[in-house]
This record gives C-alpha cells, structure tokens and sequence, in this order.
C-alpha cells in the first residue's frame, strides 16, 4: 500500500491552520483534505509537456519569483510531478521557506516547506 499521499494529507491536517493557503501541483491532496490548496494554472501543463515531449520551451514554465509574490503561499508541498518537472524554483523556495518535513522516499516523496516569516 503506497502510504506516503495519506500521510502527507495527515501531516498537512495536523501542522496547517485553516486559513493558510498551501500551492501543490499535486491534486491528490484536495481529495484527501479539506485544506486550503493553491494550484498552478493547467495552461501550465501544456509548456511542461512540449518540453518533456518535443524539446520546446527549455523549461521556461518554472515558477518563482514573480509567481510567488501574487500567490504567496504560507505552505509548498512538492511530490512526484512538481519534482520530476522542475515545477517549481527550488532557489527561490530554498530561500524563502524551509523544510518542514519529507513524508515517503525517492521520487515518490512529498516534500513539505513552511513559508519562513522574516
């Protein structure tokens, strides 16, 4: 039984209050709580795609800076989609949140980050 989607959900349950806003590519956690998630727009997915599949783009759909300032999310969580794509620029949320905890292993694992309040 592949766990790490639930306990995820349970860790995110546990740590996150009901008006924070956590930003996920992956949707699975929408099913599996009542949270607040921010996700990014599906328009997103056909760049990721004509990179991954005709080598268009050069991963030009990374998120960061200016993404961040108009979602600002106070939570990220980061799994196997987002990871495998590059969704998200790790620099930037490197220095603006930390590690929370990592929920699974390889790939498969959710990668949790709290905003880091200056």
């Amino acid at each position: 039984l592949f766990r790490a989607p639930s306990d995820a959900a349970d860790y995110l349950v546990a740590h996150v209050r009901p008006t924070e806003v956590i930003e996920t590519w992956e949707r699975e956690l929408d099913i599996l709580t009542a949270l607040r998630f921010h996700h990014p727009e599906q328009s997103l997915l056909a760049r990721v795609h004509a990179h991954l599949y005709r080598g268009t783009g050069a991963g030009d759909y990374q998120l960061g800076d200016s993404y961040f300032s108009r979602v600002s999310p106070d939570w990220i969580v980061i799994g196997w989609y987002a990871r495998t794509n590059g969704i998200y620029d790790e620099n930037y949320i490197a220095q603006h949140y930390q590690v929370a905890t990592a929920i699974g292993s390889g790939n498969a694992r959710y990668d949790v980050y709290r905003r880091v309040v200056p």
